[in-house]
């Protein structure tokens, strides 16, 4: 007996603190429960406690193309755009105005002067510093576009799943809202049987733990619902209140049978342009340890107030050919003219020159390895990104046939209730199996629609490219 007035008593305090719980599911009265139709989907919850715009899947999938991410990788490629732009220039100069005056202590007097000059290189030639940096303007320029592509079509996945596990978290309350309304009809029942004397005490308290347990399951279907509609704000940068509805999209398989152009991966042409840059590393290196050559001419003349010098200049240091010019005027000059050519030669003369080079060979060649490394890993994420899609249409087949055999079960119990052998709870029980069925069938049809895009994205391919 004491331990009857104990399971009484943990029975109460049970439903006290349930009371809460029953209100939750919408107060279903269990007392007079009727079978419910076959649905063609799973319900859809109302867990909607986040304000916000509701989106349909396109909807999310446009705005994943104005998310944050996106738009960083669109400033870095405007900013190195902007840098390339700055190297394109074919001339480059400088103008000077000088004016002086000078005192002879010795003699007395003063001359006055004044001069405007003017300078500019030339970037026509295909060699030196200045076409390094005009390579490694355009590499970073190839580097943010690629980056801009593999960060869009990163943030469309990230959408597309988080969108779909907002929309099944969503139905998941819906599946639970239902679970719970049977639960506490079946509990009714066992109280009324126990009333009867057709049930023990002990099979009432198991039915109030089983609404204890389906109460604590919706709460945390909402707050998996909240979270998942959290994910999908951060990610898209604006306050997303419902998935609201499905996909309607599906996966072009045709597109996704055909062979990987690796060479578009951002992590493949990112390990290329570090080959390029090792390179460039490398030429640099050794024209700065080598032999340079440099030539000049110039012209310059006067009379005894103005005065003209021009003057040109190549060197191998930097391949950039120069002219400059100046005019000058003056007090107290002399009427002369005079040409003048030269030829310079550089020779380094550093003990550790020959290291600095090999050392730069050796980078060069361990990016050559990294390169190899790269395209392997990245072959071994498409094989990998194909298996995966495999095996989830592999399950969705599966649970397809479970929802199906799940349908079938739910007709045959009400077929029965129709003829008084089962009652109205063993139909809700099927009901709810069904609905339970159908969801694992839509996420597996969501498992299967993400595989796809994460093929594509390993494929180098748009993600919106491929759903149709």
């Amino acid at each position: 007996m004491r331990v009857l007035r104990v399971l009484l008593a943990t029975a109460a305090l049970l439903t006290a603190a349930l009371a809460a719980a029953q209100g939750t599911a919408g107060g279903t009265d269990a007392t007079t429960p009727t079978p419910t139709p076959t649905p063609t989907t799973a319900p859809t919850g109302e867990a909607r406690t986040t304000s916000g715009a509701s989106l349909t899947f396109e909807q999310a999938l446009r705005s994943a193309m104005r998310a944050p991410d996106v738009q960083s990788a669109e400033a870095g490629l405007t900013i190195a755009r902007s840098r390339l732009t700055a190297r394109t220039a074919t001339v480059q100069g400088n103008v000077s105005v000088d004016a002086g005056s000078s005192w002879d202590l010795a003699n007395g007097g003063n001359t006055l002067s004044a001069s405007v000059g003017a300078n500019a290189t030339f970037n026509v030639l295909p060699y030196g510093p200045s076409q390094d940096a005009l390579e490694r303007a355009q590499a970073s320029v190839t580097r943010a576009e690629a980056a801009l592509r593999s960060t869009t079509g990163a943030t469309v996945v990230a959408v597309a799943g988080e969108y779909l596990t907002a929309l099944r978290a969503d139905q998941q309350v819906a599946v639970q809202q239902e679970a719970l309304a049977l639960a506490q009809a079946k509990l009714q029942a066992e109280q009324a049987r126990n009333q009867a004397g057709a049930a023990s005490d002990a099979d009432v308290l198991a039915a109030q733990l089983d609404v204890a347990g389906a109460a604590d399951d919706l709460a945390s279907a909402q707050r998996s619902a909240r979270r998942a509609l959290s994910a999908l704000s951060q990610t898209l940068g604006m306050q997303v209140g419902a998935a609201d509805g499905g996909t309607g999209a599906a996966i072009d398989a045709a597109a996704l049978a055909a062979a990987a152009d690796l060479s578009k991966r951002a992590d493949v042409i990112g390990a290329s342009l570090d080959v390029a840059s090792a390179r460039l590393d490398l030429q640099g290196a050794r024209r700065d340890t080598g032999i340079s050559v440099d030539t000049a001419l110039s012209f310059s003349g006067s009379t005894d107030t103005t005065g003209v010098k021009l003057s040109a200049g190549f060197d191998t240091a930097s391949f950039q050919p120069t002219v400059g010019a100046t005019v000058s005027v003056t007090t107290g000059g002399a009427t002369s003219s005079s040409l003048s050519a030269g030829v310079g030669l550089t020779i380094p003369i550093d003990g550790g020159s020959g290291a600095t080079v090999a050392a730069y060979q050796t980078a060069l060649e361990l990016a050559n390895a990294q390169l190899a490394r790269t395209r392997d890993a990245a072959s071994v994420d498409v094989a990998d990104a194909r298996r995966n899609l495999e095996g989830e249409t592999q399950q969705l087949s599966l649970q397809e046939q479970l929802a199906a055999q799940a349908g079938t079960i739910l007709e045959q119990t009400r077929q029965r209730f129709e003829l008084g052998l089962v009652s109205v709870l063993d139909v809700q029980t099927a009901n709810l199996s069904l609905h339970q069925a159908q969801l694992a069938r839509d996420r597996s049809g969501d498992a299967v629609l993400i595989a796809g895009v994460q093929l594509a994205q390993a494929m180098a391919l748009d993600p919106m490219e491929v759903l149709k």
